[in-house]
């Protein structure tokens, strides 16, 4: 049975988190990204940007099977972006 739940390890305090695992995030109705601040741009840019590999950008992983995915993205965190793009 896979897990829905994970302890994983973060870069910042809390060093450890609990996760939802892909499977869950994929099965939800609505998936939401809330993106803020221009310390966030590179990995905004590896979602929707650059195309990168799940291993480098573990986000993109992230494509709910039947639902939607909806971002909240700040202008700081959207400025390497066109205003069309976002």
């Amino acid at each position: 049975q896979e897990r829905m739940v994970v302890a994983a390890p973060a870069p910042v305090e809390p060093k450890q988190r609990l996760t939802m695992t892909y499977p869950v995030l994929n099965d939800a109705r609505t998936v939401f990204f809330l993106v803020s601040g221009e310390n966030k741009a590179p990995a905004l840019d590896c979602v929707l940007g650059n195309p990168s590999s799940v291993s480098v950008c573990p986000s993109r992983a992230i494509q709910p099977n039947h639902g939607q995915m909806v971002w909240w993205v700040d202008e700081a965190a959207a400025h390497t972006f066109s205003k069309e793009t976002v």
